[in-house]
């Protein structure tokens, strides 16, 4: 079997997960999605399948796997919509980035440049990207940022910037994150500095996890000034966005006082062992609803709860995976959203 192709069958047995399992909503959404795809026999949704499937593995920092799963979507060549192709492209970039590759990089973003133009349609690309070169030049300055092409990444990022709307503001948020950490690795700090004054601002406005961790990789790559007046004042402006994660990014255990008090703002939760968990009566085709919004803004903050659907109930529960499975801020923060998005959808009319 040759890599394309393992990509597939691995398509193929992820999706054979049953629906009962108590997954994410993000895991349980992606299955469901390469499960019709996989049926359908439709190039396309398999290939949009295989691009959400590549985006994981980006997360998890495996390049070779994301390469392959991208390269088994374009392996359909013309068959598939343009929009497809490019988000093919330009997730083969980031795997390509992750393996050092960065001449692949450039050939994928360009190519996927020359095909904007036959995108036809007005769906959205998802988050603060639209059809326009700023789509991917976002992706290209993160690549490069992920190469450690510091001054590179950061001149992108000062162009690109200007063309995210401003109703995207946690992306915006995040791009500026990054945008810090190129500046840093462009051995300009004090441009570092000034740009998270902005990206701390509105991590602190939007709770954003995704935020705090990009925010944690830019302290780290500040370290060389840590010492000096410019560390100390970008010490001072992550504080209220840092506070609770450790030096990765990753969200640090709460006490039981922490717990205790935290449990107090949200009624109708309540500690499980190493979980927070809440039932909510809710109609089914409601809870339905609720799930996709709720899968939505767990990817927005890299973030997840495992649900549990019923027909006249939807069940909530709540740990840090990637802490080791305890209790954080992060859980705090995901379950106010939950409890904000199941409240809107509980007012849906039956028809």
């Amino acid at each position: 079997m040759d890599r394309s192709s393992s990509a597939v069958a691995e398509t193929q047995l992820m999706s054979g997960t049953p629906a009962w399992s108590r997954l994410s909503a993000a895991s349980f959404w992606r299955g469901v999605t390469q499960e019709i795809a996989v049926r359908s026999r439709d190039p396309h949704l398999i290939g949009y399948s295989l691009v959400n499937q590549a985006q994981v593995r980006t997360d998890l920092g495996d390049g070779y796997g994301v390469i392959d799963l991208c390269q088994a979507a374009l392996d359909e060549g013309d068959r598939l919509f343009p929009k497809v192709r490019v988000m093919a492209m330009q997730q083969q970039a980031h795997g390509a980035s992750l393996t050092g590759d960065r001449t692949a990089v450039d050939h994928l973003i360009d190519a996927a440049g020359g095909l904007l133009h036959r995108v036809d349609d007005d769906l959205p690309w998802g988050n603060a990207c639209r059809r326009t070169p700023g789509y991917l030049e976002v992706q290209r300055a993160t690549c490069y940022g992920r190469l450690g092409l510091g001054r590179e990444a950061a001149s992108l990022w000062s162009q690109v910037l200007d063309a995210v709307p401003g109703t995207a503001r946690r992306d915006r948020g995040v791009y500026l994150a990054r945008h810090a950490t190129a500046a840093a690795g462009a051995r300009e700090p004090d441009q570092a500095l000034e740009i998270a004054r902005v990206a701390a601002e509105i991590a602190v406005e939007t709770r954003s996890v995704r935020m705090a961790r990009e925010l944690a990789v830019l302290g780290r790559a500040m370290r060389p000034w840590q010492d000096a007046p410019v560390g100390r004042d970008l010490a001072e402006i992550l504080a209220p966005v840092t506070e609770g994660y450790d030096v990765v990014g990753v969200p640090k255990p709460l006490t039981d006082e922490e717990i205790t008090a935290a449990l107090a703002s949200l009624p109708g939760w309540e500690r499980q062992g190493d979980e927070i968990a809440r039932t909510y009566e809710i109609r089914h085709h409601a809870a339905v609803a609720a799930i996709v919004t709720i899968a939505d803004r767990s990817r927005r903050v890299q973030h997840h709860a495992d649900l549990d659907l019923r027909i006249d109930s939807l069940t909530a529960r709540i740990t840090t995976h990637d802490a080791g499975y305890v209790l954080t801020r992060a859980d705090v923060d995901l379950a106010h959203r939950i409890d904000a998005i199941v409240a809107a959808h509980q007012a849906l009319p039956l028809d």
